[in-house]
């Protein structure tokens, strides 16, 4: 698949372009929607995004955070509290959610494919970053985690999330001679495409390794799901997910 390709099948497949409905969709109250709510009952191992929050949390408050990935803004939005600026990049277009984020929160979303190009921020922009399920779909991971590294400030954290090929359940289909997906299979469009179009499968000692020789050192790591807080004693075998949160080495300027 051609980087133009690419971009196209994202936007065609994901994005929307009806102001209307996202308004009415906020007035209602179920935007964004009850799967990205994190309620104080909810422990952050029940919803990926759950996870992702509560890392955060515990290393907040931020001057700039950054979503890359952030699709209509479903993650960025009830973590903008966090920050005092908030960003956004995905590979699809999403004009008219971004246009009632900028405009009721100052939450700044752009297009923009990493395969092409380097993230439109300079150095040491950001205090923190998120990257939820994205890195196995872009095409150069390396590059990917270099602009991470890059565009964080020293000391300034990321929170990355990928499936986990060495998931025991993923062994097991390996063994039986089943090709093991790591994609959402409950969702009807991955269902139709190979593996949701994941480029890369990833395990815990690789996405440690790609990071570190980048400059970001992992310093924890959870899963999700049911029992996700037993699932991380042993995330390598028991996670079907990996969500690290890794800092940038150096000194703050």
């Amino acid at each position: 698949m051609s980087h133009f390709d690419a971009q196209a099948y994202y936007t065609q497949h994901y994005s929307s372009s009806n102001t209307a409905d996202w308004e009415g969709m906020y007035e209602r109250g179920d935007w964004p929607s009850a799967m990205y709510r994190l309620p104080a009952e909810q422990t952050p191992q029940e919803h990926g995004h759950g996870v992702v929050y509560h890392l955060l949390r515990a290393c907040a408050p931020f001057n700039r955070t950054l979503d890359i990935g952030c699709s209509a803004g479903d993650f960025i939005l009830p973590i903008r509290g966090m920050s005092q600026e908030s960003y956004g990049v995905d590979i699809a277009s999403f004009p008219a959610a971004w246009e009632v984020l900028e405009r009721r929160h100052g939450i700044r979303c752009q297009t923009h494919d990493l395969d092409k190009g380097d993230l439109p921020f300079p150095d040491d922009h950001f205090s923190a970053l998120t990257m939820i399920m994205v890195l196995e779909h872009v095409f150069d991971v390396e590059h990917a985690v270099r602009e991470i590294a890059r565009v964080l400030e020293p000391g300034g954290v990321a929170v990355v999330q990928v499936p986990n090929i060495a998931y025991l359940k993923r062994r097991i289909e390996l063994l039986l001679g089943r090709l093991p997906i790591t994609a959402d299979t409950s969702d009807p469009e991955f269902k139709e495409s190979w593996d949701g179009q994941h480029l890369h499968q990833f395990t815990l000692d690789a996405l440690r390794m790609v990071m570190g020789r980048n400059g970001l050192q992992v310093e924890k790591c959870h899963c999700f799901g049911r029992l996700g807080k037993w699932r991380s004693l042993w995330p390598t075998l028991l996670g079907g997910d990996l969500t690290v949160l890794a800092r940038k080495q150096g000194k703050r300027s």
